[in-house]
Protein backbone atom coordinates (compact mmCIF):
# COMPACT_ATOMS: atom_id res chain seq x y z
CA UNK A 1 0.00 0.00 0.00
CA UNK A 2 3.01 2.28 0.41
CA UNK A 3 7.03 2.64 0.43
CA UNK A 4 8.14 3.53 4.11
CA UNK A 5 11.35 5.18 3.84
CA UNK A 6 14.18 7.64 6.08
CA UNK A 7 13.35 11.04 4.58
CA UNK A 8 17.19 12.79 5.47
CA UNK A 9 16.47 16.30 5.07
CA UNK A 10 13.22 15.93 7.55
CA UNK A 11 15.29 13.48 9.54
CA UNK A 12 12.38 10.93 9.82
CA UNK A 13 10.68 8.14 8.81
CA UNK A 14 8.26 8.57 5.61
CA UNK A 15 5.69 6.78 4.24
CA UNK A 16 4.80 7.60 0.57
CA UNK A 17 0.96 6.04 0.20
CA UNK A 18 0.80 4.76 -3.50
CA UNK A 19 -3.08 4.87 -3.21
CA UNK A 20 -3.42 8.89 -3.17
CA UNK A 21 0.61 9.86 -3.85
CA UNK A 22 0.58 10.90 -0.65
CA UNK A 23 4.47 11.97 1.01
CA UNK A 24 3.58 11.98 4.29
CA UNK A 25 5.27 11.55 7.93
CA UNK A 26 5.10 7.94 9.40
CA UNK A 27 3.68 9.04 12.37
CA UNK A 28 1.19 10.51 10.73
CA UNK A 29 -0.09 8.11 8.41
CA UNK A 30 -2.77 5.70 8.95
CA UNK A 31 -0.79 2.59 7.12
CA UNK A 32 1.68 0.54 9.39
CA UNK A 33 5.09 -0.61 8.65
CA UNK A 34 3.51 -4.29 8.07
CA UNK A 35 1.47 -2.89 5.40
CA UNK A 36 4.08 -1.12 3.11
CA UNK A 37 7.24 -1.82 1.24
CA UNK A 38 10.21 -0.82 3.74
CA UNK A 39 13.68 0.59 2.43
CA UNK A 40 16.58 0.41 4.78
CA UNK A 41 19.93 2.38 3.41
CA UNK A 42 22.87 1.24 4.61
CA UNK A 43 22.49 4.00 7.52
CA UNK A 44 19.43 2.73 8.88
CA UNK A 45 20.80 -0.94 8.54
CA UNK A 46 22.72 -1.05 12.26
CA UNK A 47 19.69 -0.31 15.20
CA UNK A 48 16.72 0.61 12.60
CA UNK A 49 13.95 -1.70 13.62
CA UNK A 50 10.39 -2.10 11.90
CA UNK A 51 7.78 -4.28 12.59
CA UNK A 52 7.40 -6.46 9.75
CA UNK A 53 4.72 -9.21 8.63
CA UNK A 54 5.83 -12.61 9.92
CA UNK A 55 6.13 -14.06 6.50
CA UNK A 56 8.34 -10.70 5.33
CA UNK A 57 10.50 -11.27 2.50
CA UNK A 58 13.74 -9.27 2.51
CA UNK A 59 15.86 -8.20 -0.52
CA UNK A 60 19.15 -7.76 0.34
CA UNK A 61 21.60 -6.07 -2.27
CA UNK A 62 25.21 -7.04 -2.13
CA UNK A 63 28.03 -4.70 -3.27
CA UNK A 64 31.28 -5.29 -4.01
CA UNK A 65 34.01 -6.39 -1.57
CA UNK A 66 30.88 -6.31 1.25
CA UNK A 67 31.93 -7.25 4.84
CA UNK A 68 30.58 -9.90 7.17
CA UNK A 69 29.44 -7.00 10.04
CA UNK A 70 27.44 -4.90 7.08
CA UNK A 71 26.33 -7.96 5.68
CA UNK A 72 24.72 -9.51 9.10
CA UNK A 73 23.97 -5.83 10.25
CA UNK A 74 21.32 -5.46 6.85
CA UNK A 75 20.19 -9.04 7.65
CA UNK A 76 19.21 -8.52 10.74
CA UNK A 77 16.51 -5.80 9.90
CA UNK A 78 14.54 -9.57 9.58
CA UNK A 79 13.82 -10.23 13.41
CA UNK A 80 11.80 -13.04 12.82
CA UNK A 81 14.27 -14.92 10.18
CA UNK A 82 12.94 -18.46 10.39
CA UNK A 83 12.29 -21.35 7.45
CA UNK A 84 8.59 -20.82 8.26
CA UNK A 85 9.25 -17.05 8.84
CA UNK A 86 10.86 -14.12 7.08
CA UNK A 87 12.84 -14.71 4.34
CA UNK A 88 16.46 -13.54 2.24
CA UNK A 89 16.98 -12.82 -1.24
CA UNK A 90 20.36 -11.97 -1.85
CA UNK A 91 21.12 -10.08 -5.44
CA UNK A 92 24.16 -8.09 -7.27
CA UNK A 93 25.55 -6.73 -9.98
CA UNK A 94 27.98 -8.95 -12.21
CA UNK A 95 30.53 -7.45 -9.94
CA UNK A 96 29.05 -9.50 -7.10
CA UNK A 97 27.24 -12.76 -8.40
CA UNK A 98 26.28 -14.71 -11.55
CA UNK A 99 23.64 -16.83 -12.91
CA UNK A 100 26.22 -19.59 -11.60
CA UNK A 101 26.16 -18.46 -8.14
CA UNK A 102 24.94 -20.10 -4.84
CA UNK A 103 24.22 -18.84 -1.02
CA UNK A 104 27.11 -20.76 -0.24
CA UNK A 105 29.81 -19.15 -2.65
CA UNK A 106 28.02 -15.89 -1.64
CA UNK A 107 28.79 -16.10 1.65
CA UNK A 108 32.51 -17.74 1.35
CA UNK A 109 32.84 -14.40 -1.07
CA UNK A 110 31.64 -12.24 2.01
CA UNK A 111 33.79 -14.25 4.65
CA UNK A 112 36.84 -14.35 2.11
CA UNK A 113 36.30 -10.27 2.04
CA UNK A 114 36.11 -10.11 5.68
CA UNK A 115 39.65 -12.00 6.30
CA UNK A 116 41.11 -9.34 3.58
CA UNK A 117 39.95 -6.31 5.32
CA UNK A 118 41.09 -7.79 9.01
CA UNK A 119 44.53 -8.69 8.12
CA UNK A 120 45.02 -5.73 6.38
CA UNK A 121 44.17 -3.57 9.15
CA UNK A 122 46.24 -5.79 11.61
CA UNK A 123 48.84 -3.49 12.30
CA UNK A 124 46.38 -0.14 13.01
CA UNK A 125 44.57 -2.99 15.81
CA UNK A 126 48.16 -3.53 17.51
CA UNK A 127 49.00 0.11 17.61
CA UNK A 128 45.61 0.47 20.06
CA UNK A 129 46.23 -3.06 21.72
CA UNK A 130 49.41 -1.62 22.29
CA UNK A 131 47.88 1.80 23.94
CA UNK A 132 45.46 -0.18 25.87
CA UNK A 133 47.66 -2.92 27.33
CA UNK A 134 49.79 0.29 28.27
CA UNK A 135 47.14 2.62 30.14
CA UNK A 136 46.74 4.37 32.39
CA UNK A 137 50.69 4.69 31.77
CA UNK A 138 51.29 7.65 29.08
CA UNK A 139 52.84 6.97 26.00
CA UNK A 140 55.47 9.24 25.10
CA UNK A 141 54.70 10.69 21.14
CA UNK A 142 57.59 12.84 19.68
CA UNK A 143 56.53 15.52 18.12
CA UNK A 144 59.72 17.11 16.82
CA UNK A 145 60.52 17.56 13.04
CA UNK A 146 63.76 15.38 13.34
CA UNK A 147 61.86 12.32 14.41
CA UNK A 148 58.63 13.11 12.07
CA UNK A 149 60.66 13.33 8.90
CA UNK A 150 64.18 11.90 9.38
CA UNK A 151 63.17 8.10 8.32
CA UNK A 152 62.58 6.99 5.15
CA UNK A 153 59.15 7.27 3.50
CA UNK A 154 58.36 3.13 2.96
CA UNK A 155 59.40 0.18 3.98
CA UNK A 156 58.27 -3.23 3.17
CA UNK A 157 59.08 -6.60 5.15
CA UNK A 158 57.31 -9.39 6.29
CA UNK A 159 54.52 -8.98 9.08
CA UNK A 160 56.06 -11.38 11.23
CA UNK A 161 59.61 -9.44 11.54
CA UNK A 162 57.79 -6.67 11.82
CA UNK A 163 56.00 -8.03 15.09
CA UNK A 164 59.58 -9.47 16.64
CA UNK A 165 60.82 -5.64 16.29
CA UNK A 166 57.67 -4.64 18.30
CA UNK A 167 58.06 -7.52 20.80
CA UNK A 168 61.64 -6.14 21.33
CA UNK A 169 60.61 -2.79 22.01
CA UNK A 170 58.44 -3.58 24.75
CA UNK A 171 59.04 -4.43 28.39
CA UNK A 172 58.53 -8.17 30.07
CA UNK A 173 55.97 -6.63 32.34
CA UNK A 174 53.01 -5.89 29.65
CA UNK A 175 52.58 -9.30 29.15
CA UNK A 176 48.96 -8.58 27.71
CA UNK A 177 50.82 -6.83 24.91
CA UNK A 178 52.86 -9.96 24.25
CA UNK A 179 49.59 -11.88 23.79
CA UNK A 180 48.29 -9.59 20.89
CA UNK A 181 51.62 -9.80 19.02
CA UNK A 182 51.10 -13.59 19.37
CA UNK A 183 47.82 -13.31 18.17
CA UNK A 184 48.76 -11.05 15.63
CA UNK A 185 51.31 -13.64 14.33
CA UNK A 186 48.44 -16.96 13.89
CA UNK A 187 45.78 -15.06 11.80
CA UNK A 188 49.24 -12.44 10.10
CA UNK A 189 51.31 -15.03 8.96
CA UNK A 190 52.37 -14.36 5.62
CA UNK A 191 51.29 -10.88 5.29
CA UNK A 192 53.42 -8.18 3.74
CA UNK A 193 53.12 -5.00 5.38
CA UNK A 194 54.53 -1.23 4.46
CA UNK A 195 56.18 0.51 7.74
CA UNK A 196 57.61 4.11 7.28
CA UNK A 197 59.88 6.12 9.25
CA UNK A 198 57.51 9.18 9.15
CA UNK A 199 55.10 10.83 11.87
CA UNK A 200 51.90 9.39 11.82
CA UNK A 201 50.46 13.24 10.37
CA UNK A 202 53.07 12.82 7.93
CA UNK A 203 52.17 9.67 7.00
CA UNK A 204 48.63 10.96 6.65
CA UNK A 205 49.11 13.86 4.47
CA UNK A 206 51.37 11.39 1.84
CA UNK A 207 48.40 9.09 2.04
CA UNK A 208 46.06 11.95 0.73
CA UNK A 209 48.51 12.78 -2.21
CA UNK A 210 48.97 9.23 -2.81
CA UNK A 211 44.95 9.62 -3.19
CA UNK A 212 44.95 12.69 -5.45
CA UNK A 213 46.99 10.90 -7.74
CA UNK A 214 45.42 7.70 -8.20
CA UNK A 215 42.65 9.59 -9.38
CA UNK A 216 44.22 11.12 -12.13
CA UNK A 217 43.66 9.70 -15.84
CA UNK A 218 46.71 7.33 -16.91
CA UNK A 219 47.70 9.10 -20.33
CA UNK A 220 48.15 6.80 -23.36
CA UNK A 221 51.83 5.79 -24.44
CA UNK A 222 52.00 8.35 -27.20
CA UNK A 223 52.41 7.19 -30.54
CA UNK A 224 52.78 8.23 -34.33
CA UNK A 225 49.88 8.85 -36.53
CA UNK A 226 48.99 6.87 -39.16
CA UNK A 227 49.18 8.34 -42.46
CA UNK A 228 45.78 7.31 -44.48
CA UNK A 229 46.23 6.92 -48.01
CA UNK A 230 44.27 7.13 -50.97
CA UNK A 231 42.29 4.28 -53.35
CA UNK A 232 40.16 3.53 -55.86
CA UNK A 233 37.20 5.87 -54.05
CA UNK A 234 35.31 5.88 -58.11
CA UNK A 235 35.88 2.34 -58.44
CA UNK A 236 33.40 1.45 -54.98
CA UNK A 237 30.48 3.37 -55.89
CA UNK A 238 30.14 3.14 -59.86
CA UNK A 239 30.66 0.65 -62.20
CA UNK A 240 31.40 -3.53 -61.36
CA UNK A 241 35.20 -3.42 -61.49
CA UNK A 242 34.99 -2.88 -57.44
CA UNK A 243 35.64 -6.94 -56.66
CA UNK A 244 39.40 -6.53 -57.06
CA UNK A 245 39.06 -4.03 -54.06
CA UNK A 246 38.30 -6.99 -51.71
CA UNK A 247 41.47 -8.59 -50.34
CA UNK A 248 43.73 -5.46 -51.40
CA UNK A 249 42.03 -2.61 -49.72
CA UNK A 250 38.90 -4.09 -47.75
CA UNK A 251 40.28 -6.62 -44.76
CA UNK A 252 37.89 -8.86 -43.78
CA UNK A 253 37.28 -7.89 -40.11
CA UNK A 254 37.61 -11.56 -39.55
CA UNK A 255 41.23 -11.95 -40.05
CA UNK A 256 42.04 -8.01 -38.43
CA UNK A 257 40.57 -9.07 -35.94
CA UNK A 258 42.62 -12.79 -35.57
CA UNK A 259 45.88 -10.25 -36.30
CA UNK A 260 45.48 -7.60 -33.58
CA UNK A 261 42.70 -8.08 -31.22
CA UNK A 262 43.48 -11.04 -29.37
CA UNK A 263 40.73 -10.71 -26.51
CA UNK A 264 38.37 -11.20 -30.00
CA UNK A 265 39.83 -13.92 -31.81
CA UNK A 266 37.55 -16.70 -30.66
CA UNK A 267 34.40 -15.06 -32.19
CA UNK A 268 33.21 -15.77 -35.25
CA UNK A 269 32.91 -12.34 -37.20
CA UNK A 270 30.37 -12.36 -39.98
CA UNK A 271 32.49 -13.19 -43.42
CA UNK A 272 30.65 -10.43 -45.23
CA UNK A 273 31.72 -7.58 -43.00
CA UNK A 274 35.20 -5.99 -43.71
CA UNK A 275 37.27 -2.70 -43.26
CA UNK A 276 39.62 -0.33 -45.02
CA UNK A 277 42.97 -0.34 -43.93
CA UNK A 278 42.53 3.39 -43.39
CA UNK A 279 39.93 2.27 -40.87
CA UNK A 280 41.62 -0.34 -38.93
CA UNK A 281 45.41 1.50 -39.37
CA UNK A 282 45.27 4.12 -37.32
CA UNK A 283 49.19 3.99 -35.65
CA UNK A 284 52.29 3.84 -37.55
CA UNK A 285 53.57 0.98 -35.37
CA UNK A 286 50.42 -1.43 -36.09
CA UNK A 287 51.50 -3.51 -38.39
CA UNK A 288 53.85 -4.99 -35.13
CA UNK A 289 51.47 -4.31 -32.18
CA UNK A 290 49.58 -7.14 -31.45
CA UNK A 291 47.17 -5.57 -29.15
CA UNK A 292 45.34 -2.59 -31.27
CA UNK A 293 42.03 -2.23 -29.33
CA UNK A 294 43.07 0.76 -27.18
CA UNK A 295 43.93 2.83 -30.66
CA UNK A 296 40.54 1.89 -32.71
CA UNK A 297 38.35 3.82 -34.70
CA UNK A 298 34.58 4.33 -33.71
CA UNK A 299 32.28 3.15 -36.06
CA UNK A 300 30.80 6.15 -38.09
CA UNK A 301 30.54 5.13 -41.81
CA UNK A 302 29.97 2.39 -43.67
CA UNK A 303 30.11 1.17 -47.24
CA UNK A 304 27.13 -1.63 -48.32
CA UNK A 305 26.97 -3.27 -51.45
CA UNK A 306 24.38 -5.40 -53.39
CA UNK A 307 25.86 -8.46 -52.63
CA UNK A 308 24.87 -7.28 -48.63
CA UNK A 309 28.89 -6.93 -47.68
CA UNK A 310 29.87 -4.02 -45.24
CA UNK A 311 33.00 -2.55 -45.57
CA UNK A 312 33.48 -0.24 -42.41
CA UNK A 313 35.63 3.16 -43.53
CA UNK A 314 37.25 6.39 -41.94
CA UNK A 315 36.03 9.29 -42.08
CA UNK A 316 38.96 10.27 -44.39
CA UNK A 317 37.58 7.49 -46.85
CA UNK A 318 33.89 8.96 -46.52
CA UNK A 319 35.28 12.96 -47.59
CA UNK A 320 37.01 11.22 -50.64
CA UNK A 321 34.00 9.05 -51.48
CA UNK A 322 31.18 12.25 -51.19
CA UNK A 323 32.77 13.97 -54.16
CA UNK A 324 32.07 10.65 -56.36
CA UNK A 325 28.87 10.33 -55.12
CA UNK A 326 27.34 14.06 -55.72
CA UNK A 327 29.29 13.69 -59.19
CA UNK A 328 27.06 10.26 -59.78
CA UNK A 329 23.70 11.45 -58.55
CA UNK A 330 24.10 14.68 -61.21
CA UNK A 331 24.69 12.78 -64.02
CA UNK A 332 22.24 9.66 -63.15
CA UNK A 333 25.02 7.53 -62.74
CA UNK A 334 23.84 4.02 -60.89
CA UNK A 335 25.96 3.37 -58.15
CA UNK A 336 26.92 -0.30 -57.01
CA UNK A 337 27.09 0.72 -53.39
CA UNK A 338 25.54 3.02 -50.75
CA UNK A 339 26.90 5.12 -48.18
CA UNK A 340 25.73 4.46 -44.86
CA UNK A 341 25.81 6.37 -41.64
CA UNK A 342 25.78 3.95 -38.21
CA UNK A 343 22.56 5.93 -37.27
CA UNK A 344 20.89 5.14 -40.13
CA UNK A 345 21.75 1.40 -39.85
CA UNK A 346 20.35 1.15 -36.29
CA UNK A 347 17.44 2.87 -37.24
CA UNK A 348 15.71 2.76 -40.90
CA UNK A 349 14.50 5.34 -41.98
CA UNK A 350 17.05 7.73 -41.34
CA UNK A 351 18.43 9.91 -44.82
CA UNK A 352 21.41 7.77 -47.00
CA UNK A 353 23.27 8.68 -49.43
CA UNK A 354 22.47 6.46 -51.87
CA UNK A 355 19.69 6.52 -55.13
CA UNK A 356 18.81 3.11 -53.12
CA UNK A 357 19.74 1.29 -50.09
CA UNK A 358 20.83 -1.94 -50.02
CA UNK A 359 19.94 -4.02 -46.62
CA UNK A 360 22.16 -5.44 -44.44
CA UNK A 361 21.75 -8.71 -42.95
CA UNK A 362 21.27 -10.00 -39.53
CA UNK A 363 24.56 -11.19 -39.46
CA UNK A 364 26.27 -8.85 -40.71
CA UNK A 365 24.61 -5.89 -38.69
CA UNK A 366 24.94 -8.21 -35.27
CA UNK A 367 28.74 -8.67 -36.04
CA UNK A 368 28.65 -4.48 -36.49
CA UNK A 369 26.50 -3.97 -33.29
CA UNK A 370 29.37 -6.25 -31.08
CA UNK A 371 32.33 -4.47 -32.64
CA UNK A 372 31.26 -1.09 -31.86
CA UNK A 373 30.32 -1.97 -28.05
CA UNK A 374 26.41 -1.88 -27.46
CA UNK A 375 24.69 -4.00 -25.58
CA UNK A 376 21.03 -4.11 -26.61
CA UNK A 377 19.85 -7.21 -28.83
CA UNK A 378 16.54 -8.31 -30.32
CA UNK A 379 15.85 -12.38 -29.87
CA UNK A 380 16.85 -12.36 -33.78
CA UNK A 381 20.64 -11.28 -32.77
CA UNK A 382 20.72 -13.51 -30.33
CA UNK A 383 20.63 -16.37 -32.20
CA UNK A 384 23.02 -15.11 -34.20
CA UNK A 385 25.13 -14.22 -31.54
CA UNK A 386 24.71 -18.12 -30.56
CA UNK A 387 26.29 -19.31 -33.65
CA UNK A 388 29.23 -16.46 -33.45
CA UNK A 389 30.02 -17.09 -29.58
CA UNK A 390 29.97 -21.23 -30.25
CA UNK A 391 34.34 -21.66 -30.15
CA UNK A 392 34.20 -18.90 -27.21
CA UNK A 393 35.74 -20.75 -24.07
CA UNK A 394 35.10 -17.69 -21.52
CA UNK A 395 32.12 -15.53 -23.23
CA UNK A 396 31.30 -13.40 -20.24
CA UNK A 397 35.00 -12.61 -19.39
CA UNK A 398 35.49 -12.04 -23.61
CA UNK A 399 32.84 -9.54 -23.39
CA UNK A 400 33.45 -7.63 -20.36
CA UNK A 401 36.60 -6.90 -21.48
CA UNK A 402 35.85 -5.72 -24.58
CA UNK A 403 33.09 -3.14 -23.49
CA UNK A 404 35.54 -2.10 -20.84
CA UNK A 405 38.15 -1.25 -23.78
CA UNK A 406 35.09 0.67 -25.77
CA UNK A 407 33.98 2.20 -22.35
CA UNK A 408 30.50 0.53 -22.32
CA UNK A 409 31.20 -1.50 -19.61
CA UNK A 410 28.39 0.46 -17.22
CA UNK A 411 25.77 -0.60 -19.49
CA UNK A 412 26.71 -4.13 -19.17
CA UNK A 413 24.48 -4.63 -16.01
CA UNK A 414 21.10 -6.16 -16.80
CA UNK A 415 21.77 -5.86 -20.55
CA UNK A 416 20.38 -8.57 -22.92
CA UNK A 417 24.43 -8.66 -23.56
CA UNK A 418 24.34 -9.93 -20.05
CA UNK A 419 21.22 -11.89 -20.57
CA UNK A 420 22.80 -13.33 -23.48
CA UNK A 421 25.94 -14.84 -21.87
CA UNK A 422 24.36 -15.77 -18.69
CA UNK A 423 22.45 -18.07 -21.09
CA UNK A 424 25.56 -19.72 -22.72
CA UNK A 425 27.25 -20.51 -19.36
CA UNK A 426 23.98 -21.64 -18.30
CA UNK A 427 23.77 -23.96 -20.78
CA UNK A 428 27.22 -25.18 -20.79
CA UNK A 429 26.33 -26.17 -17.09
CA UNK A 430 23.43 -28.23 -17.77
CA UNK A 431 25.23 -29.95 -20.82
CA UNK A 432 27.82 -30.96 -18.58
CA UNK A 433 25.37 -32.27 -16.06
CA UNK A 434 23.93 -34.58 -18.78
Amino acid sequence: KGVVYFNNEKEAWYVCDVRGNLDVALHSSSLTDAECFVYFDESRCRGADKKLKRDARALVTLEPKLTKDKFLQGCARMRRLHPDGQKLVLAGTSEVVSSASTVKSVLEMIVHNTVLVVRKALPTYLDHGRNFASFPKPIDIPVSLEYMYRGAVCRTKDFCEYLNAQQEMETEEEQQYTEIIKYCKAIGDGLIVQTGGLGEECERELEEEEEEENEQEVEMVQKDPFKQVQWNFLGSLVGSNHAPLFGSVFHSVQSVVRDTLPDLEEIQWSSKLYCTGNFWKTIMDSNSCRDMSLYLRPVNSMLVFRDGSVVLISLFDLENLLPHWWKARESGTSCCSSILQLSRVLKPGQPSFAFETYEISVEVLTSIKLFCGMVDYSDEDKQVMSKMFATVSKPRSVVETWLMKRQHLPHFDRSDLEEFCDSIITEKINRRRE
